[in-house]
């Protein structure tokens, strides 16, 4: 079983939003990001983005400003055509504006400069992460990073390496990983009210009466969405403070209907996730702020496809060679493999590069990458 976490205190662009969401952080550091030197000539990343159109200058759409994208090109981990070579990139003007914009401001080569912006994401990616993670009482090393997107894998054992996170997953397919996410993810509506009740004298029965309430609401939505009776759930939480406090916290509520037992349990749950969150609790009275009921339809797990076919050697899946520049800006002859030709069990070395028609796997020196039954790449750090 898993739970997603989620927040009332999350924001869109710079304004806050007092509305439940999944708890996630977001940061400027896609393919799209461009990179840019400050007034005091130290180079930035983000926010601003070429976008899809005109896009990374590599595209020859127009763009002119160096990106993410052209940095990861000229240092050899994108190939020069991508997409099952649908897609052409221009190398060349990814270099010459990397080396006007970024090199030669900074008197840099042009393998540090583009080096220096991956590192850049990198670290942006790391602190991300630990918002949400860290700050929210988890230790990341217990978790395993999910790496999706076109450009996401390029990264993603180089941000592991950063916070101790021992094994990454590279789905089958990540640069359509939010589609498909979108095709199965369960049904889920949130119904909420304010309630306040001070302490100690909470009026349970009118509580209750609020929660039914809610429940009502949430029955409609679920008959109007046509969710058979045994997908469906419903779940009590709310939020809660400490008298006197600016900001409430989300608390889940066990069992059925209220009274003296589960409204213990409600305020003992309060006082372990304010501790978890913020590394303290305290005795004192809790207020109930408010009530809140969330409908979810289930749909059931997934079914991946498992790959089929004869084992094949990881060998016979190299398609060429190519230098590719470590952080450390020196070259390394790197073998190229092509991804949907890797069995299951097939173990690939770094530093090694794995392309498929939807994004690039970057496996770095001390790392491998091993293809489960389901073609996601696993990879992990080599002991020692």
């Amino acid at each position: 079983d898993y739970n997603v976490t989620s927040t009332t205190e999350g924001k869109l662009g710079d304004w806050p939003m007092h509305l439940p969401m999944v708890d996630i952080a977001t940061i400027g550091a896609g393919g799209g990001s461009i990179a840019w030197l400050t007034q005091s000539r130290n180079l930035s990343l983000g926010p601003h983005s070429a976008g899809a159109n005109p896009g990374p200058v590599c595209y020859g759409l127009g763009g002119a400003e160096p990106t993410v994208t052209d940095a990861n090109l000229v240092l050899g981990r994108i190939n020069t055509s991508i997409a099952g070579g649908a897609v052409a990139l221009d190398i060349d003007a990814a270099r010459d504006a990397l080396q006007e914009k970024i090199a030669a401001p900074l008197s840099l080569s042009l393998e540090e400069a583009a080096s220096g912006i991956t590192m850049i994401v990198n670290n942006s990616m790391m602190g991300a992460i630990r918002n949400v993670s860290v700050e929210r009482g988890y230790d990341p090393r217990e978790f395993t990073l999910v790496a999706f997107g076109g450009a996401g894998p390029m990264h993603a054992a180089g941000v592991a390496q950063l916070l101790g996170i021992p094994n990454v997953v590279v789905p089958r397919n990540p640069g359509v990983s939010s589609a498909y996410g979108l095709l199965v993810a369960d049904f889920k509506n949130d119904y909420a009210r304010t309630f306040i009740q001070k302490p100690p004298d909470y009026d349970l029965e009118a509580m209750e009466k609020v929660y039914r309430e809610l429940e009502e609401e949430a029955l409609y939505w679920l008959n109007q969405e046509g969710l058979p009776q045994q997908a469906r759930s419903l779940l009590r939480s709310a939020d809660m403070r400490y008298t006197h406090q600016g900001f409430e916290v989300a608390t889940d509520l066990k069992g059925g209907s209220l009274d003296e037992k589960s409204i213990e349990g409600l305020l003992d749950e309060f006082h372990r996730r304010h501790k978890q969150l913020f590394g303290f609790s305290l005795d004192q009275p809790v207020e109930v702020v408010t009530l809140r009921v969330s409908a979810l339809g289930t749909l059931g797990a997934a079914r991946m496809p498992r790959l089929t076919g004869k084992p094949v050697p990881a060998e016979k899946a190299i398609k060429e060679q190519r230098p590719v520049f470590q952080e450390q800006g020196t070259p390394v002859l790197c073998d190229i493999f092509k991804r949907e030709m890797l069995s299951p069990d097939s173990v690939v070395q770094g530093p090694s590069i794995l392309e498929g028609m939807d994004s690039t796997v970057v496996i770095n020196p001390g790392w491998q990458g091993r293809i489960d039954e389901y073609g996601n790449c696993i990879l992990q750090a080599v002991p020692g």
